[in-house]
This record gives structure tokens, C-alpha cells and sequence, in this order.
């Protein structure tokens, strides 16, 4: 991270480093569990991910007052960023790993509950900046989840392929099918979603030729 974001900032950074720290936590949770012994039960794996993430918590703090020398408010504030955030959510899903790795179906429709959340909140953003005019950071990160949330959806014949992995690991038809919402809200996905992102792309194209090019080049308004 040192050396990546002073090249591509901060934000970039942390969305690069993130997937690859979470793969070898991942990693690295499934040794400990094996060669510590920890069984399947709820209790020790919850305990374990709890001594887990605050380790890291602790170990970040120490950086920043070692390295960086920040006072103890000047570390929280980081995370009320939108790099900071994401790292904080990043650790806390690494204190779930070892229950997860013991329940697949549960850590798949936790998966899947948590993207599913993040896209209706990007969808609604993209809208709201369109309306608002917002800039800024927030709104570049919500369109490039979008865009990647579009692309895995249209690459997959119109279908996520997390359902097809929660089947594998033994969801069947119920109220509770590939996340932990009711398949009645999550079966129509497609429909209402599709027009929201259209909409706040229109919206959001309006204003970027009508008030931004204005701002522009005068001559054509």
C-alpha cells in the first residue's frame, strides 16, 4: 500500500490490495484452523475470528503510531473515509472466515446479501448524485461496481453465479434461497434494477452535457 497508492491514489489502492488480501486471509485461516485443530463448532471459530480482528486492529494502530506517529483520534478518523471504510470492512469480513469456512452455504448467502445490498446502494447513489450533482470519489467507486456487478450478470447468460454456487453447497427453494433476504424481493433483481441503473446513467449523462458542458464551453448554451 506504501508503495501503490502514492501511483494510482489511495482509493485505487485499497480496491486493488483488498481482493488479494482477503484471498490469503482466506488462505491463511483455513492452515490455522487445520493445524490448531479448531472443530466445526460455532464457539471456537467465532472466538478465533474475534482474536483474529483484533489482532489486526491492534497491529494497525501500531503502525500508525510507530510509523506514521497519528494520536489515537487521528487513526480512527481514517475510517471515516472511503478507503479507510473499505479496509474496516475488509477486516471484519476476516474475522468471519474461520465460521464461514466450516458453514460454505452461509458464508455464500452472506456473500451475496452483502453485494446485493452494496449494488441497491450504489444504484440509488448513481441516482441521487445524477439529481444532485454530486461528485467526487463515492460516485466513481459506485458506477465501477456496476459496471463489474453488469458484466459478471450479462457474462453469465443473465444469471449470478452465486446462485449456482449456493445450490452446489445444498440451497434449495424456500423462502431463503442464495442470501439471507426473501427470494419474493431478490427474484426480481433484474427487473427493477435494470431500469434504475438506466435511469440514473440517463440522469447522470443529462446533466454532465447540460451543466458541466455548459460550464465548458458557453458558446453552445
Amino acid at each position: 500500500m506504501l508503495v501503490v497508492a502514492p501511483l494510482i491514489g489511495q482509493l485505487a489502492g485499497v480496491l486493488l490490495e483488498t481482493p488479494v488480501i482477503l484471498g490469503l486471509s482466506w488462505v491463511a485461516s483455513a492452515w490455522c484452523v487445520g493445524r490448531f485443530r479448531i472443530g466445526e463448532a460455532t464457539a471456537p471459530r467465532l472466538v478465533m475470528g474475534a482474536a483474529a480482528f483484533a489482532s489486526m486492529m491492534a497491529a494497525e494502530f501500531g503502525v500508525s503510531v510507530a510509523v506514521f506517529h497519528q494520536s489515537l483520534s487521528e487513526h480512527l478518523s481514517r475510517y471515516g473515509t472511503i478507503p479507510g471504510a473499505i479496509g474496516l470492512a475488509a477486516q471484519f469480513a476476516f474475522a468471519w472466515f474461520p465460521l464461514f469456512q466450516a458453514r460454505p452455504l452461509a458464508a455464500v448467502r452472506t456473500v451475496h446479501t452483502v453485494i446485493y445490498l452494496v449494488m441497491a446502494a450504489s444504484t440509488f447513489f448513481v441516482i441521487y448524485a445524477a439529481l444532485a450533482g454530486v461528485r467526487g470519489e463515492g460516485l466513481w467507486v459506485s458506477l465501477g461496481l456496476l459496471t463489474i456487478e453488469s458484466v459478471v450478470f450479462v457474462g453469465n447468460g443473465l444469471k449470478c453465479p452465486l446462485s449456482a454456487v449456493a445450490v452446489r453447497y445444498g440451497a434449495g427453494k424456500g423462502p431463503l434461497f442464495d442470501t439471507f433476504l426473501p427470494e419474493k424481493i431478490t427474484r426480481h433483481t433484474f427487473q427493477v434494477f435494470g431500469p434504475l441503473i438506466f435511469l440514473g446513467l440517463v440522469l447522470l449523462g443529462a446533466r454532465w452535457l447540460m451543466f458541466d458542458g455548459c460550464s465548458r464551453w458557453l458558446w453552445l448554451c
